[in-house]
């Protein structure tokens, strides 16, 4: 239902690094309703279901890079179903130095919720789930039960943040995509290459520029809901 004892650090995507693993579905789901995306295979063809669960149980245990925006879970998965990472910000024509000025401004915000609330959070959790183990008069359900109870806000806190990162990568592939839809319009038009191209480029890092600045108040929202959480 929640966070188990042994399973993958929920919280894995926040280091920059995560481990391949084979796990049970409810256990990764947290007790959350899930669905399968089917919604690229009009566009993309699927490899035979074999071959894409060949490929990942062949993957387990290997250690990949996880960035939060362009190399993440969608861009993980979708490479084992079509052959080729297909996330939002992927599909989009994004210049290297605007993928890393997002990145980077990504990566220094998580990092600095880990740091301030996450990981407080978990030591909270680990101290609640030891005292839950020292009631010798309890029952192995309720030492369970109890253990379970103490999970929950760090649940809450991934489904916060996890939440909050889908909406900007969201927004930002929308305020993207619609500057390559403008530029194919160019295209169409008649427009020169180089001009078109100079158009997407100051359309995309005007996307940029106008995500950044939402940085700085999405990160102090998360802190806020966070430390309710936390109380």
């Amino acid at each position: 239902k929640y966070f188990k004892i042994g399973s993958s650090n929920p919280f894995m995507f926040l280091t920059g690094e995560a481990v391949v693993t084979k796990e049970p579905l409810e256990h990764v789901a947290w007790g959350c309703l899930c669905w399968v995306h089917n919604r690229l295979d009009p566009k993309y063809r699927p490899r035979p279901v074999g071959e894409i669960i060949s490929s990942a149980e062949e993957m387990v245990g290997d250690q990949k890079m996880h960035k939060v925006i362009f190399n993440n879970s969608e861009c993980f998965v979708t490479d084992l179903k079509y052959g080729q990472p297909l996330c939002k910000l992927c599909r989009v024509a994004m210049a290297e130095l605007q993928q890393l000025r997002v990145q980077e401004a990504v990566d220094s915000m998580v990092k600095s919720l880990e740091r301030e609330n996450i990981r407080k959070m978990q030591g909270l959790m680990f101290r609640c789930s030891a005292s839950c183990c020292e009631d010798s008069q309890a029952s192995m359900k309720q030492v369970h039960q109890c253990i379970e109870r103490c999970h929950v806000p760090l649940a809450q806190a991934q489904a916060l943040v996890t939440s909050e990162l889908e909406k900007f990568q969201d927004r930002l592939a929308q305020c993207t995509m619609h500057c390559n839809d403008k530029a194919k319009d160019s295209i169409d038009a008649g427009s020169k290459e180089l001009q078109v191209k100079q158009q997407l480029d100051s359309c995309v890092t005007k996307c940029v520029d106008d995500h950044m600045h939402l940085i700085p108040t999405m990160t102090k929202k998360m802190k806020e809901a966070l430390l309710s959480i936390g109380k």
